[in-house]
């Protein structure tokens, strides 16, 4: 593996641990998803070799998703019910 390329999986391997392991309950936090988000920009603009066109483009529906005003519900929804539960 080239050096750009163990970059890029050291660079999609964070935005996992962001996603995945981002706090005791297990909730993704705004914040979280929003440094995820622009990490994967950065990554999706390095990826430019033709061999690279289906992650660029698995890359690209993520960021859809992340970008997308559901997801944004979402996380909003599930930050209101972790108010509620901390409120308990």
């Amino acid at each position: 593996m080239d050096a750009r390329t163990c970059n890029i999986h050291n660079s999609l391997e964070n935005v996992y641990w962001i996603v995945y392991e981002s706090d005791d309950c297990g909730c993704i936090l705004s914040a979280d998803a929003h440094r995820a988000l622009e990490l994967l920009e950065d990554y999706h603009s390095q990826l430019t070799n033709a061999t690279e066109r289906p992650l660029r483009s698995a890359i690209e529906r993520v960021i859809r998703i992340f970008k997308s005003r559901l997801f944004q519900a979402l996380l909003g929804i599930q930050l209101y019910h972790l108010s509620l539960c901390i409120h308990l």
